[in-house]
């Protein structure tokens, strides 16, 4: 499918055994620091993709500019949602240890 792209091999295999794999960024736009976190996990059938962003003058109010959360039935899907919202690579995800960036409660 036009616009997707193929996940790496240990990608797969962490979300496929239903590890949460994600990663935190810092980056610049448009002269503003921004931060922000993106993850994705296999639920069931569908692989649930998560994003957030705020600029870093406004992370003190624990408010996020932009939050996104989508489910797909395919990963490869779920990548390019991720890579297309955040812009970044998201092939450096890697398994999350401890808090998770968010909940399937």
């Amino acid at each position: 499918m036009e616009g997707q792209m193929e996940s790496p091999e240990r990608l797969r295999d962490w979300v496929e055994a239903g590890k949460q794999v994600g990663k935190d960024f810092e980056l610049e736009r448009d002269g503003e620091y921004w931060i922000g976190g993106m993850a994705l996990q296999k639920v069931r059938d569908a692989y649930v993709a998560y994003f957030w962003e705020v600029p870093e003058r406004l992370c003190a109010l624990d408010e996020y500019v932009r939050e996104e959360r989508a489910s797909f039935p395919r990963l490869e899907e779920a990548l390019s949602f991720l890579a297309r919202g955040s812009g970044l690579h998201v092939e450096h995800m890697t398994p999350l240890e401890g808090q998770k960036l968010f909940s399937l409660a």
